[in-house]
C-alpha cells in the first residue's frame, strides 16, 4: 500500500487531488440547475473551484441581463484562468488585466521569503487566454499600472492581490469607478495568509461605507459587494 501511495506520490495524485477526482462528478450534478446545461456544469466544476466560479458566472449573468456598463478588470492574473472564464462569458466587455507577471513586488509587506506566482508572464497568459480581442495588459505594480484609467468605468472587478497594500489601493481605485449594481470581488477574505491582509483592507475600506461583505464558502474563502 505505501508503494502504491507513493507512487501517486509522485504523479502529483495527493489526497485531496483524490478526493476532488472523486467527488467532482457528484457534484456536476447539482451545480446551478437551473441556470447551467450538463457540458456547463462539468466545466465550472473541473475548474476545481465550482463555488468560486459559479459565483462569479452569476454576477456575469446579472452584469448581462441589467444590463450594467462598465469594463472587466482583473487584479492579480497569475496564469490566466480566471481571466479565460471572464472573457469567454462575455468576449465584447473590455477586460483589463493588472499584474506584475513576476511575483510578489518588494514594497508589499510579508514578501522578502514569498516566491509564489513567478512562473508566469504576458506572453502564456494571452496565450492561454487565445483570443485577444478586448484585452488589455497593464503590467506593473498596482495602482502604477492604472495609470491613464481615471476616466474609465467598470461593471466587475476581481481583486487577488493577496497582500495587504495593493488590496487596499485597488479598492481606493476602483470603487468610485464601479457603475452602480457593478461587483467588486476580493479573494482570500477569510484566508490567514498575510495575517488576513485581504480581509483586514476590504473591512477598512468598507468602514463607514453602505455596503458590506458578502462571504463566500470557495476554495480560499472570497468575498463580494454590489456598489450601490
Amino acid at each position: 500500500m505505501s508503494r502504491i501511495r507513493d507512487w501517486l506520490g509522485q504523479k502529483g495524485f495527493n489526497r485531496a487531488k483524490m478526493d476532488w477526482l472523486f467527488f467532482r462528478r457528484i457534484a456536476s450534478k447539482w451545480l446551478m440547475i437551473p441556470y447551467l446545461s450538463k457540458e456547463q456544469r462539468r466545466a465550472i466544476v473541473s475548474t476545481g473551484d465550482p463555488i468560486r466560479y459559479g459565483t462569479v458566472f452569476l454576477a456575469l449573468e446579472e452584469i448581462s441581463r441589467s444590463p450594467i456598463p462598465g469594463s472587466f478588470a482583473e487584479c492579480g492574473v497569475y496564469k490566466g484562468a480566471m481571466s479565460k472564464f471572464l472573457h469567454g462569458m462575455l468576449p465584447d466587455r473590455q477586460l483589463f488585466l493588472f499584474d506584475t507577471f513576476r511575483g510578489f513586488d518588494s514594497r508589499d509587506s510579508d514578501t522578502h521569503s514569498d516566491a509564489r506566482f513567478r512562473d508566469t508572464s504576458v506572453e502564456r497568459v494571452l496565450r492561454y487566454i487565445g483570443d485577444k480581442s478586448n484585452i488589455q495588459i497593464r503590467k506593473g505594480y498596482f495602482p502604477e499600472s492604472a495609470a491613464g484609467l481615471e476616466a474609465e468605468r467598470f461593471s466587475l472587478v476581481m481583486i487577488d492581490f493577496d497582500k495587504y497594500e495593493p488590496t487596499l489601493a485597488a479598492l481606493q481605485f476602483f470603487y468610485p469607478r464601479v457603475s452602480p449594481g457593478g461587483f467588486i470581488f476580493v479573494h482570500d477574505y477569510s484566508s490567514p495568509e498575510s495575517d488576513w491582509a485581504c480581509s483586514r483592507a476590504l473591512n477598512a475600506f468598507l468602514s463607514g461605507k453602505p455596503e458590506k461583505p458578502v462571504l463566500v464558502p470557495d476554495a480560499w474563502g472570497s468575498a463580494l459587494f454590489r456598489k450601490l
